[in-house]
């Protein structure tokens, strides 16, 4: 289903054509990878060591996991061609409809692990808690790190960057 999105406020309250506001904010704050709430969040989470559910159906031939299989709600945001086959459950629901977007969101959710059992090493007292608020805040810096530094300044060019105050501060940040 295509849905409209709802026209935001223009600049000083002007009247004026159209200004639309775009919800899709993963590559701000990893949502892609979190989901949009606490609840979502948590359903994604193991509950132990900060972790992101994963599944290691590969791990026996010595690869890396892959993202959890939606098996609560198998159809929703998903094709399947027979119902023994599940497809992926991230951040959002769209993660199964490009391999480019399941490849992100399974390499960003590896990042996310990786990172929390490198803080559980550092910090062994850190809970559950604050090992998976601690590797989320890493992983949306990264993220927004990706997004500012390097696919802006591609996408727009550097003048249009430096115009809207959208480059880096190289120090003093």
């Amino acid at each position: 289903d295509f849905v409209r999105g709802f026209p935001a406020v223009r600049p000083g309250c002007r009247l004026g054509s159209r200004t639309p506001f775009n919800r899709l904010t993963g590559v701000i704050d990893a949502n892609t990878i979190y989901g949009v709430t606490e609840k979502f969040a948590r359903h994604l989470r193991t509950g132990y060591g900060g972790l992101l559910r994963m599944n290691p159906v590969f791990a026996e031939y010595g690869l890396k996991d892959l993202l959890p299989l939606k098996v609560d709600i198998p159809d929703e945001g998903c094709i399947r061609t027979n119902r023994s086959q599940y497809c992926f459950e991230s951040g959002e629901i769209r993660v199964n409809e490009q391999l480019v977007l399941a490849c992100m969101h399974t390499l960003m959710a590896r990042e996310h692990n990786r990172l929390a059992h490198a803080l559980s090493q550092i910090n062994p007292h850190w809970d559950d808690e604050t090992l998976y608020q601690e590797a989320r805040r890493i992983v949306i810096a990264e993220i927004q790190h990706i997004t500012y530094n390097e696919f802006l300044p591609i996408l727009l060019g550097k003048e249009v960057m430096d115009k809207f105050g959208l480059l880096l501060e190289k120090e003093g940040y």
